[in-house]
Parts: structure tokens; sequence; C-alpha cells
């Protein structure tokens, strides 16, 4: 059953609303920043994983300002261990014919 019959609070009633009011302004402070900061963090998470390269010579930029190649970028920066090899497009641009030949090789 409802009591719709108007009532006054005590002083200490009002007293304990009035800071149950301040709290619920605090979490939804607090709620509003965290959420400003998740979304920060979220940027600059993406920033970092961008990474200035030279778009000639394919070097990249360290946070100290020099250029280092691919290669020593990632040794510095990772537990990966790189292998170098050519795909057949790159082969067929810088040694024109040596695919040709590797052919013939690999028949004989």
């Amino acid at each position: 059953m409802i009591d719709r019959r108007p009532r006054q609070l005590t002083e200490e009633q009002q007293k304990a609303l009035s800071s149950l009011a301040r709290q619920v302004v605090v979490q939804c402070e607090f709620r509003r920043v965290s959420a400003l900061l998740a979304a920060a963090l979220a940027e600059v998470a993406v920033l970092r994983g961008i990474l200035p390269i030279c778009s000639y010579c394919k070097n990249i930029r360290h946070d100290d300002g020099y250029w280092k190649s691919v290669e020593h970028y990632i040794g510095t920066h990772s537990n990966a261990q790189l292998s170098h090899g050519i795909c057949p497009k790159c082969l067929e641009k810088h040694f024109p014919g040596a695919s040709a030949k590797r052919i013939a090789t690999d028949k004989t």
C-alpha cells in the first residue's frame, strides 16, 4: 500500500538527503571525467601506433629525432627476428632476367 499523505523530513533526514545528492553529483562527474580520460587514452594508443616513416628511403624517425632503418627500429622495439628476401616483383625490377636464369638453372 502506498502512503499518499505528504510528510515532513526531520533535520537529520534532510542532511542525509543533501549528502546523498552531493554524492550523486560527484559520481556523475567522476563518470564524465572517466569517459573523457578513456577517450584520450584510446587516442594516445592510436598515436603511439603511428610510425613516422620516410616515403623515400623507408627509415623510421625515433622519439629522439634520429632516423633509423626499419630493421633497426623493429629490432630495438620488439623481440622479432627478421629475415630478408626479395619478392618476385622486386627481383624482376632490380635484377631483370635473374628469375629467368634461376628457372633455367632449376630445370637442369
